[in-house]
């Protein structure tokens, strides 16, 4: 009688176990659905032409900056305010972004 008991114990916990990795599952497919891409939004946006890009202190154009693959970036750094701007340039810029490539 103790073995039946034990076989119905173990059949439980195997089938609750089988439930909740399902649930987790369903759970991370979801999240992937749920990406998003938003780069496209301002690669082309008119407002962005009186931008300054630096890469490694160097002036590059937007051309350049678009081809970058986006997995070579380290880091971006956004600049903007008419005294942080003079900190880099004598130009007259919106704004600048800095770009630091990987290694």
């Amino acid at each position: 009688m103790k073995k039946i008991n034990t076989t119905y114990l173990v059949q439980l916990l195997l089938l609750l176990f089988v439930f909740g990795i399902q649930s987790c599952a369903s759970k991370k497919s979801s999240i992937i659905v749920n990406k998003k891409v938003v780069t496209e939004k301002y690669k082309s946006n008119p407002s962005n032409k009186n931008i300054l890009y630096l890469i490694a202190g160097k002036e590059v154009s937007q051309t350049y900056i678009e081809n970058i693959k986006p997995g070579n970036i380290e880091s971006m750094n956004v600049i903007k305010g008419e005294k942080e701007i003079a900190k880099y340039t004598d130009k007259k810029y919106d704004g600048i972004i800095i770009i630091k490539l990987k290694k």
